[in-house]
């Protein structure tokens, strides 16, 4: 355990802030694994919209990386994609 004042401040800022970063990573993951166990396409379709939202969101908050949520976006776009016969 930390003795100095600011380092038991940054140690409560740490927790404070990976608890906040682990809430937005796990509402991504969540979002993403109900989009990929829905077998109907229109409700796939609504649910790759709020996925899509939730990465973009944990982008911009930097706890993904930008071109890591590009990735993730576009490969669960191609999963959804209808097949066309």
């Amino acid at each position: 355990m930390a003795n100095i004042i600011s380092a038991k401040k940054r140690a409560r800022q740490t927790a404070i802030k990976t608890a906040h970063n682990r809430f937005h990573l796990v509402r991504m993951r969540t979002a993403v694994k109900k989009l990929m166990s829905e077998k109907d396409a229109i409700v796939q379709k609504k649910l790759f919209e709020i996925a899509q939202s939730y990465i973009a969101r944990t982008a911009k908050k930097n706890i993904i990386s930008k071109k890591t949520a590009q990735r993730l976006t576009s490969r669960l776009a191609a999963r959804i994609k209808p097949k066309s016969t």
